[in-house]
């Protein structure tokens, strides 16, 4: 337990150090605009750029969603697949 206490403790802190060097006085403030991806070598795009927003609410009231990606697997998801398996299922 202490280990993971001290684990935990020293996550938030760096955490906090990172939002703090990116200008960020409160993780709310966080968004898909601070995170980049690497593409390539050369290519870096912010994560809107990669990932497109979805409208609040949009996944569970059909509304309209243009990422194909989450059109395509969205259908696909359930509580159920979540769940663990039973302990027979692990022996």
């Amino acid at each position: 337990a202490q280990r993971v206490a001290s684990f935990h403790r020293h996550t938030l802190e760096a955490v906090a150090e990172m939002l703090g060097a990116a200008g960020i006085d409160h993780p709310l403030r966080l968004n898909r605009r601070h995170v980049e991806r690497r593409l390539s070598s050369s290519e870096i795009k912010l994560a809107d750029e990669v990932y497109p927003k979805v409208a609040d609410g949009a996944l569970f009231n059909g509304g309209l969603i243009e990422d194909r990606r989450i059109t395509t697997y969205w259908p696909l998801v359930s509580g159920e697949s979540f769940a663990l398996p039973d302990a027979e299922a692990l022996r």
